[in-house]
């Protein structure tokens, strides 16, 4: 039975992401296999941790048809990885046919001994879900009494989402083992005294500058630093889960999936999803190429609608507005007053009741020509004298 553990925080830059390489990296070298899914719902965290540059990521496989076994690394630090979408906030913009087609085909991940899910806590639920849908969930704290406040929020989603999973805490970057002991004490006192819960302690990762090297490195913290304190606290870790098989409920992958669904406001995988992993895994290359390049062409369609904008939004804060130009003199090169039109046209002056003014000569697109004449805001617009045509 695969055990699957999501860990998830309350804020960002905590270590989250930290925490769950390293400990898929100790359960690996303790012969376990292991898949880490990045659902983090950011911009695809742990692999740009892993300074890796995957071909094909979770938003491919989800938007675009592209198979699980595109998608996946293998044997990357002796762990498999499913990397996470490219854009911020891709997976709250899922629609319910796609969360079907994702928790079809990552029912496919099985035969694993730990799936590892590394996912942001988020009012969003799509976000939520896999914490809701896990058996296992480690919440990663600091000490930072901030970071304390910001990680009792996930804790009272989920028992307000009357959670039944196994919740356990993970204490990262304390100076000493006293300083983290007092933040998982406060925290726990806080979580007992409103919620009435108790949340366990799985154990303190150290303060330790080289693991942000060895991971710069692609190097395992054991095999890369054996005397760092950080490593050993890592291995710890992956010590403690592993005699907790028997204790945790068994829930196989399609099942967590299932939840997952669920969690979501949706029915469970059945014919539908059956259907549509079908679908997917009979697309064609050359129809996931021109997928992809529809989705590419849009997003640079949008880019350049964009710069259109801020360039016409430019030109109207500079208070010139540009009209199309003529093959007459050319326009003035600045302006003095508030707003000025930029065109390019001939003039003649002119005199009408002892007062000179310009007429202006615009060629219009059809060919004829166009005259106006301006005037400031402050002149007295008068209504002309009533002109009679002798005979």
């Amino acid at each position: 039975m695969t055990r699957i553990i999501t860990v998830t925080s309350g804020k960002a830059g905590v270590g989250k992401t930290s925490v769950v390489i390293n400990l898929a990296v100790q359960l690996a070298q303790r012969g376990q296999r292991v898949c880490l899914l990045d659902a983090d719902g950011g911009a695809a965290s742990a692999a740009q941790l892993l300074e890796l540059k995957p071909r094909y990521t979770l938003t491919d496989l989800v938007m675009s048809g592209v198979a699980l076994n595109k998608v996946l690394i293998r044997n990357c630090l002796g762990f498999d990885l499913v990397p996470g979408g490219s854009d911020a906030g891709w997976l709250n913009a899922l629609s319910d046919s796609q969360l079907h087609v994702m928790a079809t085909v990552l029912s496919q991940l099985d035969g694993y001994d730990f799936i590892l899910i590394d996912s942001s806590f988020s009012i969003e639920r799509n976000v939520r879900a896999f914490t809701l849908a896990s058996p296992e969930t480690v919440l990663v704290i600091t000490p930072q009494p901030s970071a304390l406040s910001d990680a009792y929020g996930p804790l009272r989603l989920l028992h307000d989402e009357h959670y039944t999973g196994h919740i356990q805490l993970v204490v990262n970057r304390p100076d000493n083992q006293e300083v983290g002991r007092h933040a998982y004490d406060k925290f726990q006192e806080v979580a007992e005294f409103y919620l009435g819960v108790d949340v366990p302690l799985l154990g303190l990762i150290g303060d330790d500058g080289r693991i942000q090297q060895a991971m710069r490195d692609h190097n395992a913290l054991l095999s890369a630093n054996p005397g760092s304190v950080a490593a050993h606290d890592a291995g710890q870790l992956a010590d403690r889960l592993l005699p907790e098989k028997d204790s945790v409920p068994a829930l196989d992958v399609p099942g967590f999936w299932h939840r997952f669904l669920r969690a979501n406001g949706l029915s469970a995988a059945g014919e539908h999803q059956t259907a549509s992993a079908e679908a997917v895994s009979n697309i064609p290359d050359s129809d996931i190429l021109q997928r992809q390049l529809d989705t590419l062409s849009s997003r640079v369609g949008d880019l350049i609608a964009e710069v259109e904008s801020l360039r016409a939004a430019g030109n109207r804060s500079s208070g010139v507005i540009s009209f199309p130009q003529t093959d007459r003199e050319a326009p003035p090169s600045h302006c003095s007053s508030e707003i000025c039109f930029a065109v390019q046209s001939s003039s003649e002056d002119v005199t009408v009741q002892d007062e000179r003014f310009s007429i202006y000569h615009m060629q219009r697109s059809n060919g004829d020509t166009q005259r106006f004449a301006c005037h400031s805001l402050d002149d007295d617009i008068q209504e002309p004298e009533p002109q009679t045509t002798s005979s």
